[in-house]
């Protein structure tokens, strides 16, 4: 629906066809609306991953299996360890 309605909208402005035009205000407005429900969700599922984020606990990780990441990290970014 978001392609068709976009390529229809590109080819009606492309081609000077102002018959068309009020055709075009269909598809504009269709995809106005899609793309403001999809902002909606995406913004909703930050929101509740941020929640579940900051009200669970920390996984538990095992000391050797972090010692392990932290140096591995220390080997592949010197640099950044010197800052």
């Amino acid at each position: 629906m978001f392609v068709i309605a976009f390529v229809w909208t590109v080819l009606v402005l492309v081609s000077g066809c102002y018959a068309l035009s009020v055709l075009t205000l269909i598809p504009a407005v269709a995809l106005w609306s899609i793309w403001k429900l999809y902002l909606q969700a995406r913004k909703r599922d930050v929101t509740e991953n941020l929640l579940n984020y900051l009200y669970t606990a920390p996984p538990e990780v095992p000391a050797s299996r972090a010692a392990k990441v932290i140096r591995r990290f220390e080997e592949l970014h010197p640099y950044n360890i010197s800052q």
